[in-house]
């Protein structure tokens, strides 16, 4: 007698494949369509778990096949003819297509998602090329490239002002947040009415738009608020019967929106709104599920003939062209490649060389830079827990007891953002857990006095009614009667804001951050710890991310073959979007 779905679902539970909830909504689901449906509902909700929009069938026999299980027999005839799988819109748990697996829920985020896309890939409607050239000539920015050069920033600016689908897409440091300011100012020369929302998916990322948002005299926001999310009912206000009251919308850090999100932004567009997604393709995707600014780069294969000629009238200079057919989302992307931070060494050799997957060539970027007179790397080999606990100990006594030593809260912020530990991982010795309670105890703190004076605290859950965001940042300090309050970091040179503990949301300790919840963060320094064992989260994405979470100087706490392993793995998210957009 062979073995049944249900005892295949203990199986991969106990081989950690499954968790409590998949195996029960694939319980749930038998009822639907009997054990095939079960293990398939199981595996696509673990898929979703893992950021994956669906779970292809034959990658599911594989992976069974790896636990010494077997898919059931004509599984992908068995779930068409299931009442619980349908392959359109019509009412049902699932959707099948060919042998991609879906929630609904998914599956009608991603067709709606390419919809819309498709149907914002325009011109903006009456655009007269001689007014768009001369609002450019009038345009106070700094001198083209000499000998024709393409500027890729201005080339950004003109698809912002004059299509109504832009996506620019930038490492840090290539002058996106420049780039911004010059799509709205240009956008508005052509448009002097034209009414401007400026967000981003976390409150820090939204802080750090304050610069554009200054010069722009609009307010930044959460994607979330400008959608009007109430966190009592988790009802949004804006949606396609409600729009969003704004003729331009600019999203920074995009790559961190997931699916879901996506998909409520876009269907709360004004009916001729237009939308600007602003981020870095290389970086990590959103914890949630999907990889939605990844997808929409894919389509970046450059420009069609007409539209080239009418882009490179206007910029005076050659701009990429296309030799195939193209998506009509590639007339609308920008790539930005100058990087004005890192120059030709350093931080920015070593970001290219993982994110080129070359690992010895990561090596020797390291080794030239330490040799120079100013290096700005270091790799410090970390093969087990004394070796970490020996960095920790250095690293505690120069940049976090100075952090506990300022004589005030705004000092003591500064001297938090001169140095940030980051991990891959969040549990474990070498997990951000692990690395706050090793600290903690360092600095010969009670962990379990949650409110002592200097502690770091990260917010990760929004509450509008006191205006803290997740992503934000502060630090406990007695204030001048001694009470203990919560110092939030503000934009620019604003003095911090002050909160009590009491009324904070959900928070945590942040004298280490995982490198997904440093994302939209800078600081002057870093060290990346990664797990000396090989970690299925440590790949060439999260290095990327953050090593260019650092301005200046970065070390790398890891053995030689955890680092290797990591710039060979890549991120690999099952998503059907870019193959919506294709020609």
């Amino acid at each position: 007698m062979g073995i049944t779905v249900l005892e295949s679902l203990q199986t991969l539970r106990e081989a950690a494949a499954l968790d409590h909830l998949d195996a029960a909504f694939g319980d749930w689901m038998a009822r639907w369509g009997g054990e095939p449906v079960a293990l398939a509902a199981a595996l696509i909700c673990a898929e979703t778990a893992r950021g994956h929009v669906y779970l292809d069938l034959a990658t599911a026999g594989e992976m069974l096949a790896e636990h010494q299980l077997e898919a059931p027999a004509n599984w992908a005839k068995t779930l068409r003819e299931s009442r619980a799988v349908t392959s359109d819109d019509t009412p049902a748990p699932l959707v099948l297509e060919t042998e991609r697996l879906y929630l609904h829920r998914y599956w009608h985020y991603e067709t709606r998602i390419a919809k819309q896309l498709r149907a914002l890939a325009t011109p903006v409607p009456d655009l007269d090329i001689e007014t768009l050239q001369a609002a450019l000539r009038e345009e106070s920015a700094r001198p083209a490239p000499a000998g024709n050069k393409l500027d890729r920033q201005r080339l950004a600016a003109v698809l912002g002002a004059s299509r109504r689908l832009a996506i620019i897409s930038g490492g840090p440091g290539t002058g996106k947040t420049t780039t911004v300011k010059r799509l709205v100012k240009l956008a508005r020369r052509l448009e002097p009415d034209l009414t401007v929302a400026l967000a981003a998916p976390t409150g820090k990322a939204a802080a750090r738009l304050a610069e554009a948002a200054d010069a722009l005299g609009v307010k930044p926001q959460t994607v979330h608020r400008l959608l009007g999310y109430h966190p009592a009912t988790q009802h949004l206000r804006h949606d396609a019967e409600h729009p969003i009251a704004a003729d331009l919308i600019v999203v920074d850090e995009a790559s961190m929106v997931d699916i879901g999100l996506m998909a409520r932004l876009l269907e709360a567009l004004p009916a001729t709104g237009r939308l600007v997604l602003v981020g870095d393709r290389n970086q990590l995707a959103s914890v949630e599920v999907g990889v939605v600014f990844g997808d929409i780069c894919q389509a970046a294969q450059g420009f069609p003939a007409p539209e080239a000629e009418t882009l490179e009238r206007c910029l005076g200079a050659a701009v990429p062209k296309a030799d195939q057919a193209v998506s009509p989302l590639s007339t609308g992307i920008a790539l930005l490649r100058h990087n004005y931070r890192y120059g030709e060494g350093g931080i920015g050799a070593l970001a290219d060389a993982v994110l080129s997957g070359s690992e010895d060539n990561a090596f020797e970027v390291v080794q030239r830079d330490q040799a120079s007179d100013h290096p700005s790397l270091a790799w410090q080999s970390c093969p087990d827990k004394r070796a970490l606990d020996a960095m920790l100990r250095q690293a505690v006594a120069r940049w976090f007891k100075p952090v506990l030593a300022a004589s005030n809260p705004a000092a003591a912020l500064a001297a938090l953002q001169r140095f940030r530990l980051l991990a891959a991982e969040r549990h474990g010795v070498f997990g951000v857990e692990g690395l706050n309670t090793r600290i903690e105890q360092l600095l010969g703190l009670n962990a379990a006095e949650r409110w002592y004076a200097g502690r770091p605290v990260l917010i990760t859950e929004n509450d509008r009614e006191i205006e803290v965001f997740n992503g934000d940042f502060g630090i406990l300090w007695p204030d001048e009667h001694g009470h203990m309050r919560l110092w939030l970091e503000t934009p620019g040179d604003a003095p911090p804001r002050t909160l009590s503990p009491a009324c904070l949301p959900a928070h945590e300790t942040a004298w280490a951050l995982t490198v997904h919840k440093a994302q939209g963060s800078e600081f002057q320094g870093v060290a990346l710890v990664l797990p000396p064992r090989d970690s299925r989260v440590a790949t060439r994405e999260l290095l990327y991310t953050g090593l260019t979470r650092a301005r200046e100087t970065v070390a790398v706490w890891a053995t030689e073959a955890a680092l290797r392993a990591a710039i060979r793995r890549r991120i690999r998210r099952a998503s059907g979007l870019a193959e919506r957009l294709a020609p």
